[in-house]
């Protein structure tokens, strides 16, 4: 195991990759640039409340996906190669729960949709694995919930909150690697 270079910070030891101390210590921007750190705290930003308030009402506001647009501009406008990064995302992330959600006869809901778009704003491509790590979040959840006869078959969940997961995921393992 890799030392951290602060001796006592317990989350150290959870985290054996190298560079994993940069997910501790509140040096944020000085580790890995202002943008950098601007997108993981403003994706955060967007998220966490959008997963709570799906867990809640059963409905991701149009207000936080406009939000994580808007916010993701300066970050998108600070090159042409993170300019095409973010729109390719945008159209992949958005893209796929869309087509799923025809497939689906509304499986997915729109502000899922939604959601997986302004994800894909912000890690491009990697909002594929997002996607990915989301459904098999939610299916094992679900497995569990029939098995324990919490749920039935028919019954619907918020997806936003493993879009959420799967999107934290992504962000900190694209910080460690």
């Amino acid at each position: 195991m890799e030392q951290c270079g602060r001796q006592g910070v317990m989350l150290c030891e959870l985290l054996p990759t190298r560079g994993g101390d940069k997910l501790v210590y509140p040096s944020l921007p000085v580790e890995f640039g202002v943008f950098e750190a601007l997108r993981v705290l403003t994706l955060l930003l967007i998220i966490i409340p959008a997963s709570v308030i799906d867990i809640r009402y059963r409905i991701i506001p149009d207000r936080l996906h406009i939000a994580g647009a808007v916010l993701s501009l300066p970050l998108l406008l600070q090159s042409k190669q993170a300019l095409v990064f973010g729109i390719n995302g945008f159209l992949v992330g958005g893209g796929v729960l869309f087509v799923i959600a025809i497939l689906s006869s509304g499986g997915i809901g729109g502000g899922d949709i939604k959601l997986a778009a302004v994800i894909g704003l912000y890690l491009g491509y990697g909002v594929i694995l997002t996607i990915i790590l989301a459904f098999a979040a939610g299916g094992i959840y679900c497995l569990v919930m029939l098995v324990l006869k919490k749920a039935r078959l028919r019954d619907t969940m918020p997806f936003g909150p493993f879009l959420g997961l799967g999107a934290v995921f992504i962000l900190v393992f694209s910080i460690i690697v």
